[in-house]
């Protein structure tokens, strides 16, 4: 089970997690995201679910529905599947002992498990994070990106919990060049995170997102070849990252 976090909103997390799902399950794995967002949920919508999206966590975790009557599948792809954010309760109404049961019961039934995490709500990140066996910090290599992802990385270093990595989005080659941005290299030696992925600026993302539809499977763009890349460092490969400025291939620490 994987969380996704961020220090700020509109780095591109719940997209993200979205698209590397599609691309479990389109392996064959059963994916399920599960939107944390509570009162401002988002994943129905980029999945292009919104309609069907009726219950949601606290039918789940209250009793009313079970897990797997609550989870509704994306058009495009069944194996992939969503638990949607409560639009009217917030993440105060989530008990701890309630989640772990839901955690419990999501495992038994899919092989992949996604938090979409929201920005804020300290207490249902940590539980979020000690039920999880790995999360990932979404953020962008602006000085603000990287400012609040060391925000969030700090709750970590304080609980001494090292399964973490962070994934840079929205990465803009030509603002590097033009050193408004640091080099990616420079981001890498100063962030105390290992670097899981490196996603360049792309329309790819945003007019899937704004479809409904998952990243085509078969595309060449650099931002879905970085998406599939990450996960398959996720299942244990060793991969180069792509070069921006070159299209060839990156070391960095990770």
């Amino acid at each position: 089970m994987i969380s996704f976090l961020s220090g700020s909103g509109g780095v591109g997390k719940s997209g993200i997690a979205l698209n590397l799902g599609g691309i479990y399950a389109r392996q064959g794995k059963k994916v399920l995201l599960i939107d944390l967002n509570m009162g401002l949920r988002t994943l129905d919508l980029l999945m292009g679910d919104e309609v069907l999206a009726t219950t949601n966590i606290m039918d789940v975790l209250s009793g009313k529905i079970k897990l797997l009557e609550a989870a509704i599948p994306h058009q495009d792809c069944e194996d992939l599947q969503l638990l949607s954010a409560s639009w009217t309760k917030d993440a105060s109404c989530i008990e701890d002992e309630a989640f772990k049961e839901l955690i419990k019961e999501a495992r038994e039934h899919y092989d992949y498990i996604f938090l979409d995490l929201p920005v804020g709500s300290m207490t249902l990140l940590k539980m979020a994070i000690n039920a999880s066996d790995f999360s990932l910090i979404v953020s962008t290599i602006t000085q603000t990106g990287i400012r609040n992802a060391d925000k969030i990385y700090s709750i970590f270093r304080e609980h001494r919990i090292q399964e973490v990595g962070i994934i840079f989005n929205m990465v803009r080659q030509d603002l590097i060049k033009r050193g408004v941005y640091p080099s990616l290299e420079e981001v890498s030696e100063r962030f105390p995170i290992n670097v899981w992925g490196i996603i360049p600026f792309e329309d790819t993302l945003n007019i899937a997102m704004e479809q409904g539809t998952l990243i085509r499977a078969d595309s060449k763009k650099m931002s879905a070849r970085a998406l599939k890349n990450i996960s398959r460092r996720l299942e244990g490969e060793e991969i180069p990252f792509i070069n921006l400025n070159k299209n060839s291939l990156l070391f960095l620490k990770w």
